[in-house]
């Protein structure tokens, strides 16, 4: 029973998170939204039938039309390796019994869980009414809930991130059956996109070294980072395997866009590159790259690069399918060239995407109208249309259009967001906070230590979320909105866990 308040504390966390799909109405979709259910299909069925879904389709002496995946012939193999069958198995499956309303159910649970434990551990003397007062503060203060109820694994970034901070961090303050729970919430968080699995790496060695600096002894601190690596193992380990038995029943690898190319071409050292090894045309020789047909249409947008179909404009979509994968064959020694030939030019680039990811959180594409996946040729011939709950009310543009303004909301997001960033610097100035720090305050369990190390690694998975995608994707906003709401939630915990009277209280003493 002495349970029972902080679980419906939790139930109402839930229900708050929901509150944009409320307001819309229905969970938001994305056009990767399909992508990720035809790869979970896949996965479904691959579980389902095993072993028979593991022979090779030649091997087995199978006729055309026999599949031993029917979702395979839905996969664009030269595409789909970009997205997760993990986190599609996790969409598909709950849809198929509670629709996407499980779906952002689901996230926003495991959500207002790993937060409830950051809370619980960072505060331990707060109210208990404390908690779903800060989930509401950070509901109408940040993206958080745009990305709860987003048919799409990004919210899985700073879900994936609290529960990596917590079992650096906090261990000590969780049971065992939390600590399990967060390392198998980590390892899938890790599996559902691979800019996790990287954001995820960088916080485990990164967020070990800054722990270390600030006094946490090597025997606690090393089963905690091994803890966050064998997350990351099982992670890739996962997705190799997936990729191994698809490519072994079907004889096709499943590859991904060469996103690495298009981010040195758009960042420049790639064009230049290409313009110095490429012969002009008109001349003779054999070109080095598949790239070389394309010099007249390359320009420094990623999206262009990767999706454009224009004549003008397009290179990897526009290509032939053999022309596709001689671009991915070439991928990595065209980037190696690239960042050889230009290596100054790279690293300014990259630095500067870093930032510009940093400053890119505004909400977009979870305001997308639902009318875009309904209309065309293409959309309405996925999943999205069945995904979608009452898909007949969005028949045309308009009527569904999510009842939020882009713009607004950024404004407001920043302004909170700035309130926050100003008052984590300040409080972290704090003369607690600054001997705490100095004098490596974790070896002897100060609080303030144990609270400024906990918001300077959220800080750090924001900014290691940053510098991968920034860095080698692009800087989008969606990259950074899906987690930029750890910055808010860190500065509301602070101000729980070392209120102002008690700092009033030592100044006295």
């Amino acid at each position: 029973m002495r349970r029972l308040p902080s679980l419906l504390a939790l139930l109402a966390a839930t229900a708050m998170l929901m509150s944009v799909a409320f307001a819309e109405h229905r969970p938001a979709v994305f056009f990767d939204t399909n992508s990720y259910d035809v790869m979970g299909q896949d996965l479904i069925q691959t579980v389902r039938d095993w072993p028979a879904s593991n022979h090779n389709k030649a091997a087995a002496h199978l006729t055309i039309g026999d599949r031993p995946a029917p979702a395979d012939i839905l996969i664009n193999n030269q595409s789909e390796g970009a997205r997760s069958p993990f986190y599609g198995a996790f969409m598909h499956g709950v849809w198929r019994f509670a629709t996407l309303w499980g779906v952002a159910a689901v996230q926003c649970l495991v959500t207002a869980w790993v937060v409830y434990l950051l809370w619980r551990t960072l505060a331990p003397r707060a109210p208990l009414w404390s908690y779903p007062a800060l989930i509401a503060a950070v509901t109408l203060g940040s993206s958080i809930s745009f990305f709860t109820t987003f048919a799409m694994p990004d919210i899985f970034a700073g879900v994936g991130g609290v529960a990596m901070v917590l079992i650096l961090a906090q261990g000590d303050r969780l049971r065992r059956a939390e600590i399990v729970g967060l390392w198998a919430v980590c390892a899938y968080s890790l599996a559902t996109h691979k800019s996790h699995l990287a954001t995820g790496l960088l916080t485990a060695v990164g967020g070990g070294l800054l722990l270390r600096i600030l006094g946490l002894r090597t025997r606690t601190l090393g089963p905690r980072v091994l803890a966050v690596l064998g997350a990351a193992l099982v992670a890739a380990v996962a997705g190799a395997a997936f990729d191994h038995v698809y490519e072994n029943r079907t004889g096709h690898r499943l590859a991904h866009p060469p996103f690495l190319m298009a981010r040195v071409l758009a960042d420049g050292p790639g064009r230049r590159y290409l313009r110095a090894v490429c012969p002009a045309p008109g001349q003779g020789g054999v070109p080095p790259y598949t790239l070389c047909g394309f010099q007249r249409n390359m320009s420094n947008s990623v999206n262009l690069i990767l999706w454009s179909d224009s004549p003008t404009t397009g290179v990897f979509n526009y290509s032939s399918r053999d022309q596709r994968d001689g671009m991915e064959a070439e991928e990595t020694r065209f980037v190696v060239g690239a960042v050889t030939f230009d290596p100054l030019g790279q690293v300014t680039a990259s630095l500067r995407n870093w930032a510009r990811q940093l400053a890119a959180f505004k909400v977009d594409d979870p305001l997308g109208d639902p009318a875009t996946y309904l209309t065309g040729p293409y959309w309405p011939t996925t999943s999205l249309p069945k995904l979608i709950p009452h898909p007949e009310a969005c028949s045309s543009p308009g009527p569904c259009r999510p009842p939020f303004d882009e713009g607004v909301l950024a404004r407001w997001h920043g302004t909170v967001l700035a309130a926050s960033l100003l008052f984590l610097v300040w409080r972290l100035c704090r003369k607690d906070m600054r001997q705490a720090l100095w004098s490596r305050g974790l070896k002897a369990g100060q609080e303030p230590a144990r609270v400024a190390a906990t918001v300077l690694l959220l800080a750090v998975v924001v900014l290691a979320n940053a510098a991968v995608c920034g860095m080698l994707a692009g800087p989008f906003p969606r990259y950074e909105a899906r987690l930029i709401w750890l910055l808010p939630v860190a500065a509301s915990l602070v101000a729980l866990a070392l209120p102002a009277r008690v700092m009033r209280r030592r100044r006295d003493a």
